[in-house]
């Protein structure tokens, strides 16, 4: 059954990808169902393509992999899910949490290039 909840999800789904998308310095850190920390970036591709990208953080010199794939809309809203129960990385005096710096960064920025 379709809720609210859901619909109103999806936009926190766009900011995510809208903050990754803004700065490939941009990276977030989550950790899975066995606590393996997972950093996520975008990188732009051939054709002006976008690809989601992820690096096992226990095992650094690996290649990070393509993540596209995996990247469902319900997988984009956990990882808002976890990323609300993360403390805030850039701005931690100001946050309480990083999902709430990454909307604030990503709403500012996206804001600012619409007025342009």
């Amino acid at each position: 059954m379709k809720t609210k909840t859901t619909l109103f999800d999806f936009e926190k789904a766009a900011i995510l990808l809208q903050y990754m998308y803004l700065d490939e310095k941009n990276k977030i850190v989550i950790h899975n169902a066995i606590n393996v920390p997972l950093e996520l970036y975008m990188v732009e591709g051939e054709n002006d393509a976008v690809h989601i990208m992820c690096r096992n953080l226990n095992f650094p010199d690996l290649k990070p992999r393509l993540y596209d794939d995996e990247c469902s809309p319900n997988t984009l809203i956990n990882i808002v899910y976890c990323l609300q129960n993360e403390p805030a990385v850039e701005f931690p005096e100001r946050f309480s949490n990083r999902w709430e710096e990454i909307a604030t960064i990503s709403n500012a920025n996206v804001a600012l290039n619409k007025i342009k």
